[in-house]
């Protein structure tokens, strides 16, 4: 599947009450979930070293781009290989 691009994903629609999700966004575990109401939300699903998976809320389209969350999304994949979990991250910095 070829890459969905900033201008196809401001296309997409919300189908009929059900929510959604589309991955091919270049980058291994980046995906966006359409909502029942239309909303786009980047979100990046990982598999660590240990074997335990996750996903995480990256942000909201258009408020964060396309590139901006393959930037982001390439970032917790290098972490993820180096021995990190993303979500306990996450979840790390909210105690801060």
């Amino acid at each position: 599947m070829a890459n969905l691009t900033d201008a196809q994903i401001r296309a997409l629609k919300p189908m009929d009450g059900k929510q959604y999700t589309r991955s091919g966004l270049g980058v291994s575990g980046l995906s966006v979930v359409v909502s029942y109401g239309g909303a786009k939300v980047f979100y990046y699903r990982y598999t660590t070293l240990e074997g335990v998976q996750g996903r995480i809320k990256l942000g909201k389209y258009p408020a964060m781009s396309l590139s901006a969350a393959r930037e982001v999304a390439r970032a917790h994949s290098v972490k993820v290989d180096q021995g990190g979990n993303p979500g306990r991250d996450k979840i790390a910095e909210r105690e801060d």
